[in-house]
């Protein structure tokens, strides 16, 4: 039987990369390997309360090793005080298995079969033997489920879009460059330009437009919602 983290589980895992499927992909194990080094992170205060987190639920420190998320520590969430073991690199092996000295530690943690990355401040690198405490707000945003889906921003008109996502998770925040008329005087003004491409043209002429009202303007070429009585 290969045991978890082992060095042959590791290998196998890396020409299965490839043909992994997004879900697994999502479902990462919260076991880390005894290295036979630690630091400490308690956890309390402002880092307990989020909207996310239940009891029950799986928060740990993750390194990134040929694109593939390995845990250095793990802890079911318990919505009180505890302390999260954070494993380092045993130079004994021939790969590694922990964090090196100053590296960030990297936390994620899992909900109702959804992943989550979390961002908190400031920054705790990894130190051997040391105990730090994460008293921060937790910012926990969705990466995606364990139905497949993906989440990010939707919306190609942002700097944030992510062809692969399935569902908006509201991160579309910088609007890209968009082309168009960005003089609000001409009829082919685009609210949403960025980027003027001289494709301004005819003046607006503000009025009703629509022939069937006692409002109707003939010169007007830009409705301005002026039409109220038929």
């Amino acid at each position: 039987m290969i045991k978890a983290n082992s060095p042959k589980l590791r290998l196998l895992f890396s020409f299965l990369i490839p043909f992994l499927s997004f879900a697994q992909d999502c479902d990462l194990n919260y076991i880390p390997e005894n290295t036979g080094s630690n630091m400490i992170i308690m956890i309390n205060g402002d880092a307990l309360t989020n909207e996310v987190l239940v009891a029950g639920d799986s928060i740990g420190a993750f390194m990134n090793i040929n694109e593939q998320w390995v845990c250095v520590g793990g802890i079911e969430w318990t919505e009180q005080q505890q302390t999260l073991a954070v494993w380092g690199n045993d130079a004994n092996n021939f790969y590694q298995d922990g964090l090196m000295a100053m590296d960030e530690v990297v936390l994620k943690a899992t909900s109702n079969g959804v992943l989550y990355d979390i961002t908190y401040a400031p920054t705790i690198t990894f130190v051997v033997n040391g105990i730090t405490i994460l008293n921060s707000t937790l910012s926990m945003t969705p990466v995606c489920d364990d139905l497949g889906n993906l989440y990010g921003c939707t919306n190609q008109s942002y700097d944030e879009y992510n062809s692969l996502a399935t569902i908006d998770d509201g991160s579309c925040q910088t609007i890209g460059e968009v082309s168009g008329c960005t003089i609000a005087g001409y009829v082919e003004y685009n609210p949403i330009a960025t980027v003027f491409d001289n494709s301004c043209i005819t003046l607006a002429v503000n009025g009703c437009t629509d022939a069937s009202y006692l409002e109707h303007s003939l010169g007007a070429n830009n409705d301005d919602g002026s039409c109220e009585n038929l």
